[in-house]
């Protein structure tokens, strides 16, 4: 059938413009940015869709205002047939016809050419559009779903963010071109179609011209309100739900056919969501409904679109009471974040994507704030330091990092500012603005912002206004260099002790991962500094202050004696609050150090001291065995948080130890000797009572000493595996709670395929599916690993699943030579799927080469990059060949002293 019939006239008409070639009028190949002088006011769009032949026809009249004269429209439309494209003066109902058509398809802007001038007015221009329905995973792109009988079948998704709904139909594809939306969509009639808004009609229709009568259904929608066009969406399948109501707005949770009961958590979650953001913004939800679905394919972990938000179905279906703790938590987070997207990001949306940060750093921010509130259990702000604020330190260290406000033109760059720095520095930043002018200051803030721009525009200097001063400061002041400026700063700290009197130096620097002239640069920090003036006595938290010069003094209060040689230390940036890392003078450093061995400071402020030690033995000031020696004596140690941060270090160490054989096996023992006491300590099922973070602790130590060969815990594993593979009911449920560890663990244990056989099996089985995909890449045996990376572009898995097993394999000392020759054998099908989508392509780049700490390595990188035309993730490849270069550096600099202490661990 071609329900796109219902599009119009055949695009091969008589009335489809004449193409042209490019003139000296207007090059459009450069036109990044349209017009100003031509703004939309609304769409009505009508589509019908032909999934089995992969395509969809349909028309639309865009309502548009001409502030001036002019004989030419532009649009944005990407790889699209147009025809029968009419200028209709809403005053005097003249019409003009489009005489010739102007394209770049690689950009995607059209220009359309008229016979006479065009005067200033309210217009409606109609046009009849045609497209593919693509492989990919953006755009309009296929989505598999199940039927009632249990079968798979093509649907279609849309995933419209950040510049794809010009590949839809032609529009004004700006963030700052907001309009309303009139959408209806024709299919067949077995199919179910969701939207932005709510659907007003579900009419069957016959349409007796095809080769047989068929049943087709029109679906109409609502007018939403104003809105940017990455923000529009359709779903096409089957699905189920369940729903509830918030202030008389129905909610619902989409699922495949017969899962709807997954969704409960995230339904749940969803309400409580919707009513905490109600009133933090002072704006209740606009929109007369909210839905969240479940797609099989999709390129991110969920998409905002306004009342209709994409999930990976991992991401919003879960078994509370069967998943790991860290997936409950996933859940729940990505949910709060894409909610808070309603308001911050859809009701309020930054004027340009320069500004992406306002979007996806604040929902980053407020998926903490909201989850903290709704689940304190989760702990979920010191989750934010080793998650959020430790990550992007890492990314933001390099020089081929970006600032988090960046300059963005060709829609081509866009998506890599999709990355860490965008949403971690970006939320990262708020987190140290909220914590300086505290939670009222900061919220009146913000509802200011939300109340003077909602459906509409705003940029980073707006937000700044609303939020005001902080001690005599404009907020944009003291944010300018946060938010400008590719790094953060290097705090050094002295004791200086004269006449009696004590007083802490602070000088400030640019950190940097390689050296680099960074004088005269200056931050406004905020600063708050914890004593402990001796073993004795209590430690005593200073006013904080803004740190605004290259050095400045800081007194020590009288009444308070610092002793470092009796127990007494300093802690900078106690709390983790501000975003910078901090060098202490050798006498500070070792007093700093007795504290974190006796648990002197809080789990947050240790695993900061670990961090800061990491980060400076990376940038070739600290030494690797001195910090491995220290790591070895907290044996007390029982934070989650901290073990989180100590084991990235170790997993860093791979460019050191993956040399040979021998040295690997000997770190591993030297882990295995870290960890174990911990474990020891909590065993392997939970006590009564016991924390959300232990039960995350403890999954996390399971993988990490049983991937490492720990002989008692690979026996456990692989002997929970057999029930698991028996399909046995285990009377602890011990590998419910630890499922993906136990399966990680089993598959690096297994010499042959037989582990392999069983974890395919367990594909088909929703809740297992993503551990098994995680769980894929740690066999030791080659063929396995062949069989696994040819799986990964099979059409057993869905597109983003690739990604996953790929990593995976990279995170296997055997594997990952296997995982970099299969990425460059493969290169054309990668960038094929991946290249024009968000984060997935640049996953990809990162996993395989940053285990990479030869020289011929980097030249192998270097050369197949320079090799392929690739555009995109350009930015990604450079941080890529940066990342190795450090890593041959620390390699050459490090690996005697390291072997040799390893040697005699």
């Amino acid at each position: 059938m071609s329900p796109a019939k219902d599009g119009g006239t055949e695009p091969n008409s008589v009335n489809t413009p004449v193409l042209s070639k490019q003139d000296d009028s207007c090059d459009i190949s450069t036109m990044y940015r349209l017009p100003e002088y031509i703004v939309p006011s609304k769409y009505r769009i009508s589509a019908g869709f032909d999934i089995p032949g992969r395509s969809y026809k349909g028309n639309v009249d865009i309502y548009i205002d001409f502030h001036q004269q002019t004989e030419q429209v532009y649009l944005n439309a990407k790889n699209l047939e147009v025809w029968d494209v009419v200028l209709i003066n809403q005053a005097s109902e003249n019409k003009l016809t489009c005489i010739n058509l102007l394209k770049d398809d690689s950009l995607g802007v059209y220009r359309f050419d008229f016979p006479q001038t065009i005067d200033s007015g309210k217009y409606i221009m109609s046009l009849k559009f045609s497209g593919k329905i693509r492989t990919g995973l953006q755009g309009v792109y296929l989505n598999r779903y199940m039927t009632e009988e249990g079968k798979e079948e093509q649907g279609v998704a849309t995933m419209f963010a950040a510049t794809e709904a010009r590949s839809f139909l032609p529009c004004f594809d700006q963030p700052d071109m907001k309009a309303v939306f009139e959408v209806d969509i024709l299919v067949e009639s077995h199919l179910s179609v969701l939207s932005n808004m709510n659907c007003t009609s579900a009419e069957i229709e016959t349409h007796d011209e095809l080769n047989q009568s068929t049943l087709l259904k029109r679906y109409r929608f609502a007018a939403s309100p104003v809105m940017s066009t990455y923000l529009l969406c359709f779903i096409i399948g089957q699905y189920s739900s369940i729903s509830t109501t918030v202030d008389g707005v129905p909610v619902s949770v989409f699922a495949p056919v017969n899962r709807e009961h997954e969704g409960e958590f995230s339904l749940s979650l969803a309400v409580k969501c919707l009513r905490l953001f109600n009133e933090y913004f002072g704006i209740k939800y606009t929109l007369p409904k909210l839905d969240l679905i479940a797609l099989s394919c999709i390129s991110v972990g969920a998409m905002e679109n306004w009342g209709l938000i994409t999930f990976r179905e991992n991401q919003l279906l879960i078994d509370p009471e069967n998943a790991s703790r860290s997936d409950v938590q996933r859940t729940a987070t990505i949910v709060a974040h894409e909610i808070s997207h309603q308001w911050f990001g859809n009701l309020t949306t930054m004027r340009w994507w320069s500004d992406l940060w306002l979007n996806e750093g604040f929902a980053t921010f407020m998926q903490y704030h909201a989850i903290d509130l709704l689940h304190p259990e989760f702990n979920i702000w010191d989750q934010f330091c080793s998650g959020v604020l430790i990550n992007s330190l890492e990314l933001d260290a390099l020089e081929n990092s970006h600032p988090i406000q960046v300059k963005v033109n060709n829609p081509l760059e866009i998506d890599e500012v999709f990355d860490r720095i965008s949403y971690r520095k970006g939320a990262s930043v708020i987190w140290l603005l909220y914590n300086l002018i505290g939670e009222t200051a900061f919220k009146q803030g913000i509802r200011q912002y939300m109340q003077k721009y909602n459906y509409s525009n705003a940029s980073t200097e707006d937000l700044w206004q609303c939020l005001g001063h902080f001690d005599g400061k404009p907020v944009s002041t003291i944010m300018d260099a946060w938010l400008t400026r590719v790094g953060f700063p290097l705090v050094s700290v002295q004791l200086q002790t004269q006449d009696g009197e004590q007083t802490l130096t602070l000088g400030q620097t640019r950190f940097s991962s390689v050296h680099k002239d960074n004088k005269d640069l200056v931050w406004c920090i905020p600063v708050r500094i914890l004593i402990k003036p001796s073993a004795e006595e209590e430690a005593v938290i200073l006013p904080s202050f803004l740190f605004d010069e290259e050095n400045c003094d800081v007194p020590i209060p009288k009444g308070i004696t610092l002793d470092i040689n009796n127990g007494g230390f300093v802690k900078v940036n106690t709390g983790f609050v501000s975003y910078f890392r901090t060098d202490y003078s050798m006498d500070l450093n070792k007093a700093l150090e007795e504290g974190l061995i006796n648990q002197k400071l809080s789990a947050v402020d240790r695993l900061s001291t670990i961090e800061e030690k990491v980060s400076l033995v990376l940038r070739e000031k600290g030494n690797t065995v001195r910090l491995l020696k220290l790591l070895s004596k907290l044996t007390r140690e029982d934070s989650y948080l901290v073990w989180m941060v100590i084991t990235n270090f170790f997993h860093v160490l791979r460019c050191i130890v993956w040399k040979d054989d021998v040295i690997s096996a000997q770190f591993d023992h030297y882990v295995v000797s870290v960890l174990e006491p911990c474990l020891d300590r909590i065993g392997y099922l939970p006590a009564s009572q016991e924390s959300h973070l232990t039960k995350m602790m403890r999954a996390m130590l399971v993988s990490q000493l049983g991937l490492r060969g720990c002989d008692k815990v690979v026996k456990q594993c692989v002997s929970r595996f057999r029930v698991l593979a028996a399909g046995d009911a285990d009377p602890m449920n011990w590998e419910s709670l630890l499922k993906k560890s136990v399966m990680k663990v089993a598959m690096a244990a297994s010499a042959d395929d037989k582990v392999l056989e069983v974890l395919l099996r367990r594909l088909e089985d929703p809740q297992d599916r993503q551990f098994v995909l995680y769980s894929l890449g740690y066999s030791s045996n080659p063929d396995v690993l062949h069989r696994v990376l040819e799986l990964s572009l099979s059409p057993k898995l869905r597109d983003q699943e690739a990604v996953i097993v790929l990593e995976s394999v990279c995170q296997n000392r055997r594997g990952y030579p296997h995982a970099w020759r299969f990425f460059r054998d493969n290169f054309k099908h990668f960038y094929e799927r991946y290249g024009h989508g968000l984060f997935l392509m640049a996953t990809s780049i990162k996993s395989v080469t940053e285990n990479f700490a030869s020289s011929e390595c980097l030249l192998e990188v270097e050369q197949f990059f320079d090799s392929v035309k690739y555009v995109g993730c350009e930015r990604t490849i450079r941080q890529a060949k940066e990342n190795v270069g450090l890593n041959i550096t620390w390699r050459e600099k490090e690996f005697d002293s390291v072997s040799e202490y390893l040697k005699s661990f």
